[in-house]
């Protein structure tokens, strides 16, 4: 299969969110440099599927994501990490430290007492 070929196969298989397909293109090891980011889009979906094969090619992935830097590679290469350490849901990778704790920006007294915190309104969007 040329290159072109297995951009386009790979296309297919993020857009019908078929990891085991993917992880059957990516087996040959042959991955097209600048198709990286699809990859890790369709990995990331993968591993929220809790396909258990995909935790090989995503550490493949977000090696040769880190190491080429384009733009959008680190936070890429970040919600794979994520998905590889939690399995956790999608979700902003930016928001994801905050998940745990208060949403940045948010002070105590942002809430009335005994209310709980609130999350700003623009939280779940995502970017």
């Amino acid at each position: 299969m040329n290159v072109n070929d297995l951009r386009a196969a790979f296309r297919v298989a993020v857009y019908n969110r078929d990891g085991h397909a993917l992880l059957t293109l990516l087996a040959d090891g042959n991955w097209p440099p600048d198709a990286l980011q699809l990859i890790g889009d369709g990995l990331v979906d993968a591993l929220g599927e809790g396909v258990p094969a995909a935790a090989s090619p995503a550490r493949r992935c977000i090696a040769e994501l880190r190491e080429r830097r384009w733009e959008g590679d680190v936070v890429l290469a970040e919600a794979l990490e994520a998905q590889l350490d939690t399995g956790s849901v999608r979700c902003c990778v930016r928001c994801r430290s905050t998940l745990t704790s208060s949403p940045p920006g948010w002070k105590a007294t942002d809430s009335p007492p005994g209310a709980g915190p609130s999350w700003p309104p623009d939280f779940y969007r995502l970017v």
